[in-house]
């Protein structure tokens, strides 16, 4: 998400969040590869892949420094709008946002999109409106609030790191949007759902609503390259996953070629069945993340 609050740098967003604060997830490029970084309680996490970091502060010369304790070869050094990276050692090419922060909201139908060289608001039978460069940003708690005149009106964006659900295709989305120009009030979700998906390792806790013949944790962990990793009853799971604007695709799924029971092994090929015709997911009240089918199977995990 490129400059999630622009045009302030990266290195200011980390030093000025709350201790206790969470924000909202930054998707960045290094090179080749993708790496994610949360602010969270003081410290930040950081997603490569499937492996993830937690990190602590440490001194910087200028912008804000995070090392892994017990492991100074993995850290994140942010610099303006990105950073540098190392992990275990292997520093990776300059990082930088992977793209621009998209929100959106319907009845009526509007889209922003927002980096550090322009805002451009969309609404439904209007002339776009583009404010280049953006406002800098205020942060109260982890709200992030940018104020600016556009088109002859006060304009108001408000960003908070609180899921939201788009109305009309049903995707979640890790942020909640408000927007206000002149009079008129707008209201939507932004950023990316993969994000979501990513948040943290999930363990499935009921295939179908009922709970499958196992007593070994089936996990499913989503990376920040494209793919997914689970175990299933007898064997490990790998695949790819897909998100649009309206859907979440996994699979084709691969596994190892282990043998067990067959109550098991049937349990397995329908969990495999069952992700490879995902094309939705939810989360619960509590945490917990749905995966879902069009003919109604489901997957369900703990928090």
């Amino acid at each position: 998400m490129r400059a999630l609050v622009p045009p302030l740098a990266l290195s200011a967003l980390l030093a000025t969040l709350p201790a206790r604060a969470e924000g909202l997830p930054q998707l960045l490029r290094c090179g080749e590869r993708m790496i994610e970084i949360t602010p969270r309680e003081g410290g930040l996490r950081l997603l490569a892949g499937f492996d993830r970091h937690e990190l602590e502060p440490v001194p910087a010369a200028s912008g804000a420094r995070y090392a892994k304790p017990g492991d100074p070869s993995t850290w994140f050094w942010s610099k303006g709008e990105g950073g540098l990276a190392s992990l275990s050692g292997e520093v990776l090419p300059e990082c930088l946002p992977a793209g621009p922060f998209r929100a959106s909201g319907n009845e009526p139908f509007w889209s922003l999109a927002l980096d550090a060289s322009a805002l451009r608001l969309e609404r439904l039978g209007q002339e776009p409106l583009v404010l280049a460069p953006p406002p800098a940003a205020r942060i109260v708690g982890a709200m992030h609030i940018l104020e600016a005149e556009l088109d002859g009106q006060p304009l108001a964006v408000r960003i908070e790191p609180v899921p939201c659900v788009d109305s009309m295709s049903g995707m979640p989305h890790p942020a909640t949007v408000t927007l206000e120009h002149g009079a008129e009030r707008l209201t939507g979700c932004g950023g990316d759902p993969g994000a979501l998906l990513r948040r943290s390792a999930r363990v499935l806790r009921a295939l179908d609503g009922a709970p499958l013949p196992s007593e070994r944790p089936l996990e499913l962990l989503f990376g920040t390259d494209g793919r997914f990793a689970g175990q299933g009853p007898c064997n490990r799971l790998l695949g790819g996953y897909r998100l649009s604007g309206e859907e979440l695709r996994l699979g084709p799924v691969a596994s190892t070629m282990t043998a067990c029971p067959e109550p098991l092994m049937a349990a397995e090929r329908r969990y495999v069945e069952v992700l490879e015709k995902v094309r939705a997911f939810a989360l619960l009240p509590e945490g917990g993340l749905l995966l879902l089918a069009p003919d109604g199977a489901r997957l369900e995990f703990a928090p």
